[in-house]
């Protein structure tokens, strides 16, 4: 299999990956370290994402193929839709974290809306 030429819009990607990645695994640690939830989401947010990165730029290095493209770019938004809901989870715990029940309700109204999507 041969490479092919290295797309230069698909650059903020193979830069994106290792940096997310690195992002997530530091994250992580930190969260079992100090057991801070919101941490957590960042961590998960963050692998989602560099998942993203990967699925969107790394196989236009390999293929050409339409379907194969497709469904990388499917797995890739998939991701992508993931990485957003928790960084949703994460803006409503920073910013109701006073109003138990508002909180509940918001997290309702973002899973709701993300399984619906």
């Amino acid at each position: 299999m041969m490479l092919m030429q290295i797309p230069i819009y698909d650059s903020h990607f193979f830069i994106g990956f290792p940096v997310l990645l690195w992002l997530a695994y530091d994250s992580y640690r930190r969260y079992r370290k100090n057991q801070n939830i919101s941490t957590l989401y960042l961590a998960y947010a963050s692998l989602w994402m560099s998942i993203t990165m990967f699925c969107f730029g790394f196989p236009a290095l390999f293929t050409s193929n339409p379907r194969i493209l497709s469904l990388f770019t499917f797995i890739g938004d998939c991701m992508l839709a993931s990485a957003l809901l928790f960084m949703w989870l994460l803006s409503i715990r920073a910013f109701l974290s006073n109003k138990p029940k508002t909180m509940f309700v918001a997290n309702c109204v973002v899973i709701a809306l993300a399984i619906g999507s």
